[in-house]
């Protein structure tokens, strides 16, 4: 039997267990390492930009892979760039 999730699942269970992904589990990018003293809002919103930084590239990738139509010569480029820096930030 195989198991198979959307590409756009992977983003979605990103978001919503990023501890288990960022802070060097599978991405670089700072998670729980991201504190701001007497400032637990500020943390949280610090904590959201990172979460969406990554997510935005595995969507872009998702976006990729789900084909369609053809696409222009600025998405292949910006799609490109979003691989290019997603491979860069994981381990």
């Amino acid at each position: 039997m195989f198991a198979f999730i959307p590409d756009t699942a992977i983003a979605r269970f990103v978001a919503k267990f990023p501890a288990m992904f960022l802070d060097g589990h599978v991405f670089e990018q700072p998670y729980e390492s991201v504190v701001v003293a007497d400032n637990s809002s500020m943390t949280e919103r610090l904590r959201r930009s990172s979460v969406a930084f990554v997510t935005a590239y595995l969507n872009d990738a998702a976006a990729l892979l789900s084909g369609g139509a053809s696409l222009s010569k600025h998405e292949l480029i910006r799609y490109s760039k979003s691989l290019d820096l997603l491979e860069g930030m994981t381990l």
